[in-house]
């Protein structure tokens, strides 16, 4: 199912939820616990919904953490909006690790703390930035980008996610490996990384620390969202530093050719790829 379907399903569902809400006086936020987490959410938000609805945002990807990441692991969750998946990690990591979440939207990342402050016993395992991730080439900040995928109908939206840019105001600029060595870290075992097509710019900036520790990754990959030179510059990022790319659904072997990856994956569609080095 690509991106427009699945976001015109989510409305549609929203408009019923909503309706039924309606009625009983009660509007689109609400405060509710999923798998154990407390959320303040925003059924209008898509994430927000799919939390409320499903338990989770990309539930599938979020119940493969179980076999990815460890008590005591060190975790980069870039692109972190509202803590959908941050938080879940944080339960993964225990008491002895901890979950770095990257988020330069002022927007998503004043959700991201609000989320994280309701939840006492694993708030102490994440450390909440409001920072840009980007390549070492980025002096500017760039003024807004996408963080809110709404389900009301709203203009200016992007033509093949379908989300709405938010400011970065407040937000800095950072590369992986500048904070990896600012903060004198000695291992880092995965990265999440979900950046709506500024992957290339990330991983740019990410090639010391790959080398170096050598992280499991998951990425979103949407050829839809790159041009043709940033996609095939962020895939041999990944096959210079020996990665593989396995189905997040099946741990099946995924080709990181480019020609195969254009062809499998629909126009304005996606999927989630875990990466390693064998």
């Amino acid at each position: 199912m690509n991106t427009k379907l699945k976001i015109n399903l989510a409305k549609f569902c929203y408009q019923i939820i909503h309706w039924i809400r309606a009625i009983v006086n009660k509007n689109d936020q609400v405060v509710t616990k999923r798998q154990n987490i407390i959320w303040d959410l925003d059924l209008s938000e898509g994430i927000d919904f799919s939390i409320y609805i499903l338990g989770a945002f990309e539930k599938a990807t979020v119940n493969r953490y179980t076999d990815i990441v460890k008590e005591g692991d060190i975790v980069f969750d870039i692109g972190a909006n509202c803590g959908s998946h941050t938080l879940p990690l944080a339960k993964l990591v225990g008491s002895k690790g901890k979950v770095f979440a990257f988020e330069p939207t002022d927007y998503a990342y004043k959700k991201l703390r609000r989320n994280i402050e309701l939840n006492e016993e694993l708030k102490s395992r994440i450390n909440p930035l409001q920072v840009m991730i980007a390549d070492h080439t980025m002096t500017h900040l760039v003024p807004e980008i996408y963080s809110s995928w709404p389900l009301k109908n709203k203009d200016a939206l992007h033509p093949d996610h379908f989300g709405a840019l938010k400011t970065t105001k407040g937000s800095s600029i950072e590369t992986v490996d500048g904070f990896v060595k600012k903060h004198k870290l000695k291992k880092l075992d995965f990265i999440k990384l979900d950046v709506d097509g500024n992957e290339f710019s990330v991983l740019s900036g990410s090639q010391d620390t790959l080398a170096r520790f050598k992280p499991k990754i998951l990425l979103e990959i949407a050829p839809s969202c790159h041009s043709k030179e940033q996609f095939k510059g962020f895939l041999q990022i990944l096959q210079n530093n020996k990665y593989e790319g396995l189905s997040i659904k099946t741990l099946k072997p995924l080709s990181l050719d480019y020609a195969t990856l254009t062809q499998n994956i629909k126009f304005g569609s996606s999927i989630n790829v875990l990466l390693q080095i064998p």
